[in-house]
């Protein structure tokens, strides 16, 4: 090394007045990894705002996916999404995503501004259709298509070597549309290819006062997203009109207490 001392900088010093470590920043900065891709920076440059955002959403005791895990859903072929505070919004406004709205809600609508809760997500793009993809004419009820979800899980923990800090689970509209936009920029194709509508776990109030499911799909790859809704309580043997599908995505488990 010369003599002279290097000057820090601009980053180094703005990550040094937030209060953060250079790790702390890196770690911060939003990463998506699949199988046989290196870290791709998402979104680049100083996002403290975004990161913090986000962090106000994370269940307590929730925080960043783990080496260990992270290497295991790599070797399995697992594609990696991060949220950073992104949301259904700000993803419309930014170009990233073409979703028709509904003329079924009124105002604003709360699950559009409304950042994931997720640390991260992961799925593996070859068994992310359930039913598989290939049937994609089939008509499920509700409630099979939650067992189906939940049935997932055994199955994933243990091509994870009895990973017991996973589960599949139904997951928030700006989860999938998040996850389809992060795969579609590293792969230049999208996760969401068509052929049905994916239930999810979010919910609203229509005109009418009524509590409505959401899910969220298009028709074919070309197509524009678009929403579906469907009563928030249906009889056990309901079949929906349209095809709505479920989707294979692994999070974290619920810590115990």
């Amino acid at each position: 090394m010369s003599g002279t001392e290097q000057k820090p900088s601009r980053v180094d010093d703005l990550v040094t007045r937030a209060g953060l470590t250079r790790r702390d920043f890196l770690k911060g900065s939003v990463l998506v990894v699949g199988a046989g891709v290196g870290a791709i920076s998402y979104g680049l440059g100083i996002n403290l705002g975004g990161s913090q955002e986000r962090a106000k959403h994370l269940p307590p005791g929730e925080g960043r996916l783990a080496p260990e895990l992270r290497d295991k859903l790599e070797a399995e072929g697992y594609f990696i999404y991060e949220p950073n505070g992104e949301t259904v919004e700000t993803l419309r406004a930014s170009g990233k995503l073409e979703l028709n709205s509904s003329p079924l809600i009124e105002g604003d609508v709360d699950w559009e501004k409304t950042p994931s809760n997720r640390a991260w997500l992961a799925v593996d793009p070859d068994n992310f259709y359930l039913p598989g993809e290939e049937d994609v004419t089939s008509r499920q009820t509700p409630s099979q298509l939650d067992s189906l979800i939940k049935g997932q899980t055994g199955s994933v923990q243990t091509e994870l070597g009895n990973e017991k800090g996973v589960q599949v689970s139904r997951v928030e509209v700006i989860d999938l549309l998040g996850l389809n936009n992060a795969y579609e920029s590293v792969k230049g194709e999208s996760l969401i290819k068509g052929g049905g509508f994916f239930l999810t776990s979010t919910t609203a109030v229509d005109k009418e006062g009524n509590r409505q499911r959401i899910a969220v799909g298009r028709y074919s790859p070309d197509s524009p997203f678009s929403y579906r809704f469907y009563p928030d309580r249906l009889p056990q043997d309901y079949v929906l009109a349209d095809t709505f599908r479920a989707a294979r995505v692994i999070i974290e488990a619920p810590q115990r207490r």
